[in-house]
């Protein structure tokens, strides 16, 4: 009888032993089975985030003391000017050359004023003369973070671009406040430019809604803090904005790739050995991205642990039973059976029942690996601290200036959840790595007993 028949035929024999050893085969076949489909998905939604998700270099002045002079007496004391290098246009169309490079923008808040023919949202329903809102001045408003991370949203209208003067975008309640629509125009007193500044609207956004309910001033409210295009700043105040920009954001497009494109751009020879400074800043992608990472890397560790504790549970498993077989394996032996024959066979009747248990694996971690996986990126993103006080919007009240505010990443953008499917490729990987795994225990537990003779087996069993 052939060492094939014989495993054949002790799986069927012997079927406690079998639906015990198909059951443990089985758990762990799923169980590794989901975390490879848990860890391939998380791989592809950081795949298709870095698509989607831009990372930025941000270049700006430095304005460190060495590089401010004395400027003007003002009467209350002497003033500093910057002089040093600027960020001119020239240099930025250099710098857009660099491949990964794929897009630029700034934003500021540099321009306020009081409503001329409308008004401010007041804060908490009382209204003062001459109150002043703060604008955020862009080239891109579609490139703004706030519109980027998902805080703003474009109802009506475009954004604006490099192109425009003159233009602005308003929130829909100060819209509906003022009873404004796309195409009016609101005129702004700047007390800086000590006119009166007019603009077209081009654009309304959704977003501010219940934010600054605790506002003393109508400049703190968000709805009230519209966006306009950098040419108007360049007409009301010439030559502070036209040399150049204080700060541009480089959007590079892929995160992944940030740091290669930072070193280029920091060892240009219109950047290099110039008063600038270059930071990379890649929050927006980080607070989506990590949690994802941060899981791929705990399964593949759960995947491991799985790995190694199931041969040693096999081979305890396998141990217990093949020294249950002593006087089998030595009659064996002693008709003339060779040890590779006899291990054969043990190997056979493991692989037998493994490729039984690995094919239910299938559909039973097809019925838990999208739960699983939604456990899992709980846990990643609560162990990540993503907490509403340091990435969400205050609804409380917000200064003049903070505006920007809206620019933080949100946690309500990040990635909370996978859609996880189990696919025939997942399942031959678990066929590969788990057979080869079942045979690697075999061999183990059963060296302890071939390394006998044969007469050296009976005595033992005698």
């Amino acid at each position: 009888m052939s060492f094939v028949k014989r495993a054949g035929l002790y799986v069927i024999r012997h079927k406690i032993k079998s639906l015990i050893l198909l059951l443990v085969l089985t758990i762990i076949a799923t169980f590794v089975l989901t975390g490879i489909a848990v860890q391939s998905s998380a791989k592809d939604a950081a795949k298709d985030v870095r698509g989607s998700v831009s990372g930025k270099i941000k270049l700006e002045i430095d304005m460190s003391p060495k590089n401010m002079k004395q400027g003007e007496n003002t009467g209350y004391g002497n003033s500093y000017v910057y002089a040093g290098d600027i960020i001119s246009k020239e240099m930025l169309a250099e710098l857009m050359k660099i491949q990964g490079v794929i897009d630029f923008n700034t934003e500021s808040i540099s321009f306020g004023g009081s409503g001329v023919d409308f008004k401010y949202i007041p804060p908490g329903g009382f209204a003062f003369e001459g109150e002043l809102a703060m604008m955020n001045v862009t080239l891109f408003s579609e490139k703004c973070s706030s519109f980027m991370n998902g805080n703003l949203t474009l109802k009506e209208g475009r954004h604006i671009v490099d192109t425009d003067n003159h233009v602005i975008m308003i929130s829909n309640e100060l819209a509906e406040y003022n009873n404004l629509s796309l195409g009016d125009t609101m005129t702004i007193y700047s007390p800086d430019a000590r006119r009166n500044v007019s603009f077209k609207i081009v654009g309304i956004f959704t977003g501010t809604e219940g934010l600054g309910n605790n506002a003393i001033t109508a400049s703190q409210i968000p709805s009230n803090q519209g966006i306009i295009d950098y040419n108007s700043m360049i007409d009301e105040f010439g030559d502070d904005f036209s040399r150049g920009y204080d700060y541009i954001n480089l959007y590079v497009e892929d995160p992944i790739n940030i740091q290669n494109v930072y070193n280029e751009v920091a060892n240009h020879s219109m950047i290099k050995g110039k008063t600038l400074n270059l930071s990379i800043d890649s929050e927006q992608y980080d607070v989506i991205a990590n949690p994802l990472e941060s899981m791929q890397s705990l399964v593949r560790t759960l995947i491991i642990i799985i790995s190694v504790i199931s041969v040693v549970i096999l081979t305890l498993l396998l141990t217990i039973w093949t020294r249950g077989r002593i006087k089998e394996t030595g009659i064996l032996m002693s008709i003339g059976k060779n040890k590779s024959e006899i291990v054969g066979q043990f190997v056979l009747e493991a692989v037998f029942i493994a490729v039984v248990a690995f094919g239910l694996s299938f559909p039973l971690s097809s019925l838990i690996s999208e739960k699983s996986g939604e456990f899992i990126m709980a846990q990643v993103v609560d162990s990540q601290n993503l907490s509403d006080n340091d990435s969400q919007i205050n609804n409380g009240s917000f200064s003049s200036s903070d505006f920007d505010m809206l620019s933080k990443p949100s946690a309500n953008n990040s990635i909370t959840e996978i859609n996880v499917s189990v696919t025939l490729n997942y399942l031959i990987w678990v066929y590969s790595i788990g057979i080869l795994l079942t045979v690697c225990a075999v061999l183990l537990a059963s060296y302890t007993i071939i390394r006998l003779k044969p007469r050296e087996i009976l005595s033992k069993y005698e």
